[in-house]
């Protein structure tokens, strides 16, 4: 009859084990052999076709058949078999969610609602992970597992795509001068389903300005409208709200078809300008770009003016060198009250919440310090060493003069001497990946040789504590 599997099924009913409401979602995760399990005490299933490997978009279906029963033990009247199905998004079923299976079938609105607790709004294509807990069920709602608390069976992969999403957002956005595309507003992060924020610094010039009106025109536009130039569908152009076209900051406008584009904002200044629009609130702002990052932080009592400063080419990607100890953060303006970049809780990624955690270094120290304030993402280079090195006879284009630090890392001092026609730079921890040139009164990263000012033993002093950074040389 039901063997040894009914013995132990019966067992547990005496001690009122498993029942409906036992079930609990927060299932310690598993790690099971690469052959997953498909037979155990007289039950023995298979993959539904929903599990074959192919991509199931739940657009398509109303129901996905996801575990077959091939054979049971004996079972008497009114008892039953029921699987419930575990979905996760990662391998080690971490943070795993619990679906009923209905016979063999889950229904898509059902996985689709899991899928987004699991992976957010994308509507991508994304990697599910799922198995299968058994359970003898009985005709008064009380049932019995299969195995132990982490038996699993039919443990498989599914890709899957979700409900389109009710509100369309593109890939990238484009900026429109008097237009004409002027730059390209990239996704500040993550998917832009979960993070609908798109940012791009964009050079306006006196001569955008219309000599009648004095202003400059501008709008946004989907990539998918720049591609096709078919407005028909809606949230393809976006602009100002039509209350304020001149505000720097406010609500955006779009159409919902061909017939009512909005009309352009309207400029009223030129410069390095960062465009910011959030698709899914339907905001924008318009800033002018920051001249430096400040780096406050333990190291200086959290004061910007004590700190260093970061500076940049295109006002996108900023570095520079920083006296960095324990906690710190990163400020576009010398003060609090612009945007802060704190930690986002992954490594070498910004966030701007307000309430973001300090930045941190293992030791106190010179910092070569990079930021793009697009992708939101940062890099730091401790500097071991600062050297001088060049033509004169102690290095030879070969050896480092390795400088001797301040106490706060950021005066660096060392005797050279040169000769006639010699010609040096500066760089850091023996390699070429961090160095400066071009002029002592100017040190440039990556830049050309320096010409020393003539034949003797000279002191030189390199100042990293302001921009620009300078190289101080005292004849002896």
């Amino acid at each position: 009859m039901f063997k040894k599997l009914n013995l132990i099924l019966m067992s547990a009913l005496v001690f009122g084990f498993a029942a409906c409401d036992d079930i609990d979602d927060a299932v310690a995760p598993q790690s099971y052999a690469p052959e997953a399990l498909m037979s155990l005490d007289g039950l023995t299933v298979e993959k539904g076709a929903a599990l074959s490997g192919e991509t199931i978009d739940l657009n398509e279906v109303s129901t996905l058949e996801v575990i077959k029963t091939v054979a049971t033990p004996e079972l008497r009247a009114g008892q039953s078999v029921e699987y419930v199905m575990q979905v996760s998004g990662t391998a080690d079923f971490a943070n795993a969610k619990s679906l009923e299976v209905d016979g063999n079938s889950v229904y898509a609105s059902d996985l689709n609602t899991v899928f987004r607790e699991l992976l957010g709004k994308t509507d991508k294509a994304r990697e599910l992970h799922v198995r299968f807990a058994a359970y003898l069920a009985y005709g008064d709602g009380a049932r019995v597992r299969f195995g132990e608390q982490d038996t699993y069976f039919a443990a498989s992969a599914m890709n899957v795509i979700p409900f389109t999403p009710e509100l369309f957002i593109d890939e990238t956005y484009h900026l429109l001068i008097n237009g004409e595309v002027r730059a390209t507003l990239a996704n500040t992060g993550g998917d832009v389903y979960d993070n609908p924020v798109f940012k791009v610094t964009a050079e306006i010039t006196d001569e955008d300005f219309d000599m009648e009106t004095f202003m400059i025109s501008w709008q946004i536009i989907a990539d998918t409208y720049k591609e096709t130039g078919d407005a028909s569908a809606a949230r393809m152009v976006f602009a100002p709200s039509p209350d304020a076209p001149e505000a720097l900051a406010g609500s955006l406008v779009t159409n919902s078809g061909a017939e009512d584009i909005p009309a352009a904002g309207a400029l009223v200044q030129s410069g390095s300008l960062v465009f910011t629009i959030d698709v899914e609130n339907m905001t924008y702002s318009v800033a002018e770009a920051p001249a430096y990052l400040w780096t406050p932080g333990d190291a200086n009592g959290w004061d910007h003016a004590k700190s260093q400063v970061l500076t940049s080419a295109d006002k996108v990607n900023y570095q520079g060198m920083a006296h960095l100890n324990g906690g710190f953060k990163f400020s576009n303006v010398a003060g609090w009250d612009g945007t802060n970049y704190g930690d986002s809780g992954t490594p070498g990624l910004l966030s701007t919440d307000g309430g973001a955690g300090n930045l941190s270094v293992e030791s106190d120290g010179l910092y070569w310090c990079n930021v793009n304030v697009l992708d939101l993402t940062y890099s730091l280079t401790p500097i071991n060493t600062v050297g001088v090195i060049g033509s004169f006879s102690a290095s030879g284009w070969g050896t480092d003069v390795v400088m001797t630090p301040s106490p706060d890392f950021l005066v660096y001092t060392a005797e050279v001497t040169f000769a006639d026609g010699d010609m040096w730079k500066i760089r850091t921890n023996g390699t070429w990946d961090i160095n400066f040139g071009g002029s002592a009164d100017g040190l440039v990263f990556n830049a050309g040789d320096i010409a020393a000012p003539g034949a003797g033993t000279y002191e030189i002093v390199v100042d990293f504590s302001k921009i620009p950074y300078t190289a101080t040389l005292t004849k002896k």
